[in-house]
């Protein structure tokens, strides 16, 4: 996660130039729409409150934060807590809020307690209201995003009610506006920029506890509100084929709000005739007379001379619509064989807008690859012996690269996780995210095929290996057969499991591989199928490496650096360290896969069923004070918990310091501090540099993995997903290590 750096102004919260790739343009700022601060008032009493408004530098994760507490007789019977944040989701911006309060048992003449703003810190100047922030856009005009806003809440025992609202210019009618009663929400909103380029976004939130006994009573409130572009999708060029002359480069940038592109042709013979081809679809066709192939139907050809160096600059027309482009130049040479030579091929792609509207297909496919794990090895029994929906396989079993026809997916000898993770999925798809559709579109049926090999390292299953070459050979198969059936057809995802034969030799470069491997299947799927949508790789961490008598690993931050590189293209699903074990420590049981398949789903639904992002619980900033580090977390549910019923205890719930001293101070204690921070206190405030935080990252050699023996932690949110097997699919912080500030 970038760490970019912002300033706190009379309760503001400022964040210039949030640029990701495409919005080199783009300013957003929060602000609060009054002091911002949260208040506990009993009936007759008085104002206890706490607001912001220094001007204290902080990082986009950290958050404007405001705690109110109100005791009678020395005990805190009223309390509320509030804090927004504005961060970097995907590159792009995105505001949460988390809200929490709680009242204690009946104490007259207490009767409500409520939250919200007030028009000044002095309690005399009490207003009652909600909490208000202004989120505010500037770009070029008629620039178009999209709000995604998704809420979670818990509602409490007693008398409760309460709103979340959108409101797009501030104008009193909010565009969003849901009642705090359990039921999560999810909608997207348009946002068109005005003539001057700037929109403004409310977002409120408030709450009113009435208790009618004398029970005590608590709430919670999560709402995300993240910002993305829609006006044009966004292009990108993928390079293809080996080629046979020279090379092609592209490149792309946007100027005035429009999409421009351009290719470079650089290697060619000097002053040479030339042709540029344009076409849809990677078909390999014949040049007469040439000792290569066109890989492109024809759309339009553009002839021109290449200079004195052979180089050659085209410039398209801007791109506004989604469209697929393979593109492909050719010279002919002057020599006396007047041979025609192509270059290296480049795809290139007018995407889906990142979240857009989810696009339906009649069979989605899913491609499998990793180590043992991926096959569901010593996963024995099979449990998964039936199939509940109209998922679908190759008839000779998943992981085979031929195909007749189409089969029920179901497990034969051993378990993998292939069936839950297609099962889940399609449940998750007809009971909620789809539900409301109309036939077909209310389904989700898939085919899964599997093409990894055990104890096999990166190098072994990268492109041009058989595995990956099997597995592009699955996806035109599973596309054929589509055809046949007149069906329509998508490749969504590639889900790989794998790291522990990187751990053994060691691969401290496996960050950019797993980067390089994304990339290499979404290209190489794209020319196979002509599909333009992404293909993201949904991957986990290892967890076992202890089995193999080592300590540590470095393979599992590697595997997070990834993500955190590219979050949309390789969502990190979980750690493993939960899951249930086989006997030797390093591969799963039958009801681990089982389990570890659901983990998958459910990632699957939120990034590509959903068309949002996926981040798992993982440290996003840690700050000492003293000997006092704080750590706040990215949690997909909150609150945070210490769960050491599901994992024990490995000492300090999984949590180390390190600094390059010979003496780091030892952990004192571990605790919860709110919903989203842990915090560590030291036995004496560290004096070495180069502080670190590590979780889970260090085990007993030779421990076998698992929940209770690995290496672990018992840190964890509170998501209540379902499971169609009754396993709590809670989002577990994955192996970390972070820098403290």
């Amino acid at each position: 996660m970038q760490c970019f750096t912002a300033h706190l102004f009379a309760g503001a919260l400022a964040l210039a130039s949030l640029a990701p790739s495409g919005l080199a343009q783009i300013q957003v700022s929060l602000k609060a729409r009054t002091v911002v601060g949260a208040f506990a008032k009993a009936d007759n009493a008085p104002l206890a409150l706490s607001a912001s408004g220094s001007q204290t530098p902080v990082s986009v994760q950290d958050p404007l934060d405001a705690t109110a507490k109100h005791a009678v007789s020395g005990t805190v019977v009223l309390q509320a807590h509030t804090k927004g944040s504005l961060r970097l989701l995907d590159d792009l911006p995105a505001f949460r809020v988390y809200e929490s309060g709680s009242v204690a048992a009946l104490v007259a003449p207490m009767t409500s307690r409520q939250v919200g703003t007030t028009a000044s810190s002095d309690s005399s100047s009490f207003q009652p209201g909600p909490h208000a922030w202004l989120l505010q856009l500037q770009d070029q005009p008629g620039r178009t995003f999209r709000l995604q806003v998704r809420l979670r809440n818990v509602v409490p025992t007693a008398g409760f009610s309460g709103h979340a609202r959108i409101d797009i210019d501030d104008n009193a009618s909010p565009e969003f506006d849901a009642v705090l009663d359990g039921s999560p929400a999810l909608v997207d909103l348009p946002l068109v920029l005005d003539n001057t380029g700037k929109r403004v976004v409310k977002i409120e939130t408030e709450a009113l506890l009435a208790p009618t006994t004398a029970a005590a009573a608590e709430y919670r409130m999560q709402l995300d509100v993240v910002v993305e572009p829609v006006g044009y999708a966004a292009a990108s060029f993928l390079s293809y084929g080996t080629g046979c002359g020279p090379t092609m480069t592209p490149s792309t940038w946007d100027s005035g709000g429009q999409r421009m592109t351009r290719t470079v042709l650089d290697g060619a013979p000097p002053s040479a005739p030339a042709l540029l081809v344009l076409g849809t679809k990677n078909q390999a066709i014949p040049l007469p007379g040439g000792s290569c192939s066109l890989y492109t139907d024809i759309l339009a050809m553009f002839g021109f001379l290449t200079d004195a160096n052979g180089h050659y600059v085209h410039d398209y027309p801007p791109i506004s619509r989604q469209e697929s482009l393979s593109l492909r130049l050719q010279y002919g040479a002057t020599g006396a064989s007047n041979q025609l030579v192509t270059s290296n091929g480049v795809h290139f792609v007018t995407s889906q807008p990142v979240g857009a509207q989810f696009e339906y297909f009649s069979l989605n496919q899913i491609l499998v690859t990793g180590q043992s794990l991926s096959l569901g090895t010593f996963g024995a029994p099979a449990l998964s012996t039936t199939q509940p929906y109209a998922n679908k396989m190759f008839d000779q079993g998943p992981c085979y690269r031929d195909a007749q026809t189409l089969v029920p997916l179901v497990e034969s000898a051993q378990e993998s996780p292939n069936s839950a993770l297609a099962n889940a999925i399609t449940k998750l798809a007809e009971d909620h995210v789809f539900k409301s559709r109309s036939a077909p579109e209310n389904t989700h049926e898939l085919v899964v095929s599997c093409h990894g090999e055990g104890g096999r390292a990166y190098q072994y299953l990268q492109r041009g290996s058989d595995a990956f070459s099997k597995g592009i050979s699955q996806a035109r198969n599973a596309q054929r057969l589509a055809g046949q059936a007149n069906r329509s057809f998508v490749v969504r995802a590639v889900v790989n499991v794998h790291g522990e034969a990187d751990h053994l030799i060691q691969n401290t470069g496996y960050d950019q591989d797993m980067l390089q491997w994304q990339a290499d299947y979404e290209n190489e799927v794209r020319n196979a199928t002509g599909q333009r949508l992404p293909v993201p790789m949904l991957h986990s961490q290892i967890s076992s490496w202890t089995a193999y008598n080592n300590n540590t690993s470095v393979i599992p931050e590697l595997q997070r650096r990834a993500s955190l590189t590219r979050p949309r293209g390789l969502p990190l699903v979980c750690a493993k360290y939960h899951l249930s074990y086989y006997v030797d420590g390093v591969h799963l049981d039958n009801a681990g896969y089982r389990m570890l398949g659901e983990y998958y789903a459910k990632v699957y639904r939120r990034s590509i069923l959903e068309g949002g992002s996926w981040e798992p619980v993982q440290p996003l900033f840690a700050h000492r004070n003293g000997a006092i580090i704080d750590v706040r977390f990215h949690v997909p549910v909150a609150p945070l918990a210490l769960d050491t019923t599901l994992v024990t205890d490995p000492g300090n719930y999984g949590f180390e310091y390190h600094d390059d001293s010979t003496a780091p101070p030892a952990i004192d204690s571990v605790e919860l501090l709110d919903e989203d921070t842990v915090r560590i206190t030291l036995k004496s405030t560290p004096t070495g540099a180069n502080q670190v935080v590590r979780y889970a990252m260090t085990g007993t050699s030779g421990a076998k993995g698992g929940a209770t023996t690995g290496p672990r932690g018992n840190l964890r949110d509170s998501d209540d997903a379902p499971s169609r097997f009754g396993f709590k699919l809670y989002n577990w912080a994955v192996h970390s290590e972070i820098q403290v500030q």
